[in-house]
């Protein structure tokens, strides 16, 4: 009774892990849809600002993705530390945990590794279109100039905030299954106390 109890929890959590993995590949066709959206308004229109809120856009999105990969790694942590200790059944978790490279890498790999996923790539591509529709419509208004300058400040902001989580993402991704394997040691050590015969 108790490991149908166990498994259930292990299938539900799953379905969760599955559910995020949906969200973010659904997220991932809004944000490319999105960019493509601002830049043929940006064009149509010339107005060049419009395709800094791309940017803005899809960092957002990119930070989001961020957080569920991290709730992802935690979901695999508990599974890990928690669920399939009491399976032996199972041990997905455990033997995938294994191939994760826990080697400290450059910065200059670090950096290469998160431009080269997807919103990465989608964030390189909404600067080259802001590059792009600037050459393009070159902004004379110096109301227009300031909205610029304002919306590249927030834009940049963005995007430095975001690579610098995607550099470290890895590194978060193993904390967060650390933190499950600590919770692990702290039960088991305080249960090993509590099992100890008392003296009399």
């Amino acid at each position: 009774m108790d490991n149908d109890v166990i498994l259930s929890e292990f299938n539900c959590l799953k379905e969760e892990t599955l559910a995020m993995t949906q969200r973010r590949s659904q997220r991932l066709t809004i944000t490319w849809t999105a960019l493509a959206a601002f830049s043929s308004v940006a064009f149509s229109t010339e107005l060049p600002e419009l395709t800094l809120l791309s940017i803005v856009f899809v960092t957002a999105a990119w930070r989001e993705d961020l957080a569920m990969v991290r709730k992802i790694s935690g979901i695999g942590g508990y599974i890990q530390y928690f669920i399939e200790p009491r399976l032996k059944e199972l041990s997905w978790e455990s033997v995938t945990s294994r191939s994760v490279d826990r080697s400290e890498r450059s910065t200059f790999s670090r950096l290469r590794s998160t431009m080269r996923s997807n919103y990465g790539i989608a964030t390189m591509t909404a600067y080259f279109v802001v590059l792009s529709s600037l050459l393009k419509y070159p902004i004379t208004h110096y109301s227009r100039a300031v909205v610029f300058a304002l919306l590249a400040g927030l834009a940049g902001w963005h995007i430095h905030g975001v690579i610098r989580s995607g550099c470290f993402v890895r590194e978060k991704n193993l904390a967060a299954r650390e933190r499950f394997k600590n919770m692990q040691f702290k039960v088991h050590h305080h249960k090993g106390r509590s099992d100890a015969p008392r003296a009399a």
